[in-house]
């Protein structure tokens, strides 16, 4: 019984850490330097994805990193030119799967 209050006291924190912002937040305007940083967040947020993994992966050697690299260079390219996110992504895993397949024939 004990397990279950604190599973139920947290999920009401939990719940109530996400939706505090929202209702106490949600009915003013935002500040223009607020909005400002706000579109650089996703890319902030895929650069780190980005080099955490290739940081992860380091120590797998070459035919590990390699592929990474090349899809991270591949993406960051597709970025710059298209500003698109979801082509990013694509443009990424698309050359990431196909890098790995290159990769595991050698």
């Amino acid at each position: 019984m004990t397990a279950l209050i604190v599973i139920l006291v947290t999920g009401v924190g939990c719940y109530l850490l996400r939706i505090a912002p929202v209702e106490l937040l949600g009915r003013r305007q935002a500040p223009a330097w607020l909005d400002r940083v706000a579109v650089l967040s996703a890319p902030v947020a895929f650069t780190a994805l980005a080099v955490s993994a290739l940081a992860a992966s380091a120590g797998g050697g070459a035919a590990v990193l390699l592929p990474r690299m090349v899809a991270v260079v591949v993406a960051a390219v597709v970025a710059h030119r298209t500003r698109s996110t979801a082509a990013t992504i694509g443009a990424g895993m698309l050359t990431l799967w196909l890098a790995g397949a290159v990769s595991a024939m050698w």
